[in-house]
């Protein structure tokens, strides 16, 4: 029931959506398009999933759960593809606990801790940037200095460090790593919004599509639809009535960089029917011992 909740949400969502805008003016925004510009979209998303696995990986160590980077990128994907086909994005993370815990014997606090931290962190460099983004685009909606917005930023930085050695000693040194890394993450998001806008011919009003894109990736990861669908419309549909963008574009820049998730995350699916190929290894060794 939870599950098929989810499902409804997002098709409600996307109703109103498309209740209130012309579907054929979304489907008109492509119809010049430059394709090439949508494949180094792809590229740069794809890109920001490598580094995001990288980032995760190092939480991994930190609890003395090894594997190379190549494997943990296999074990990324098809956390990619049940975040997409399990409503809501919670799937993945669900999935990678229960692999390290059965494989690698990891307590299941800490892997707990490791997974949901990586994404913490990764949220809140999120936000960080949306907000000094906000600041930058028009005197009209922030009349202060800028410099003064990033200035209050400073002690947020402070205090979520102090938090996670305090209360996460085993994971307090990965602070600045994983903040750098995240920034790259969302850097190179950023960078496939921007080709996916200049794919579509958008030039104006960058800054305004590029904050409000970074405010519908806090709505996505709200688990209440699956894998954000709808909820990244509904915010863009919405922050057109505060923003000058046009709202049709805005659409059309949500719905592609779906359906690039989409298209990514199903990379994914060979790892569900054979879940030894993530580390083959591991399983010949715990099949040898006689595990089934």
């Amino acid at each position: 029931m939870k599950q098929l909740l989810k499902v409804i949400l997002s098709a409600l969502a996307l109703y109103l959506v498309f209740s209130k805008i012309s579907f054929s003016e979304v489907v008109n925004v492509y119809s010049n398009a430059n394709w090439s510009y949508i494949f180094l979209a792809v590229l740069f998303f794809v890109g920001s999933k490598l580094v995001a696995a990288i980032r995760l990986n190092s939480f991994f160590l930190a609890i003395n759960v090894v594997m190379s980077q190549l494997n943990n990128i296999k074990l990324y994907m098809l956390g990619m593809f049940y975040n997409i086909f399990v409503p809501g994005g919670i799937g993945g993370d669900g999935y990678k606990v229960y692999f390290i815990k059965k494989h690698f014997d990891a307590k299941i606090k800490k892997s707990i801790a490791a997974v949901v931290l990586d994404r913490v962190i990764g949220l809140l460099v999120l936000v960080f940037i949306a907000i000094v983004l906000f600041g930058f685009i028009d005197e009209q909606y922030f009349p202060g200095p800028q410099w003064l917005i990033i200035l209050l930023l400073i002690p947020l930085y402070f205090t979520v460090r102090w938090i996670l050695q305090r209360f996460f000693p085993e994971f307090g040194s990965l602070f600045h790593q994983a903040t750098g890394l995240s920034f790259l993450v969302q850097f190179l998001q950023l960078i496939c919004a921007f080709f996916i806008l200049k794919a579509i011919h958008q030039h104006e009003s960058i800054y305004f599509y590029l904050f409000v894109f970074l405010i519908s990736s806090l709505a996505a990861a709200i688990p209440f639809t699956i894998g954000g669908a709808g909820a990244r419309e509904l915010t863009f549909l919405y922050a057109s009535q505060i923003f000058p963008i046009n709202v049709h574009v805005a659409i059309a820049l949500s719905l592609t960089f779906y359906l690039i998730t989409l298209l990514v995350s199903l990379s994914g699916v060979y790892y569900v029917f054979s879940p030894q190929s993530i580390y083959p290894a591991l399983f010949k060794k715990r099949n040898n011992k006689g595990y089934k």
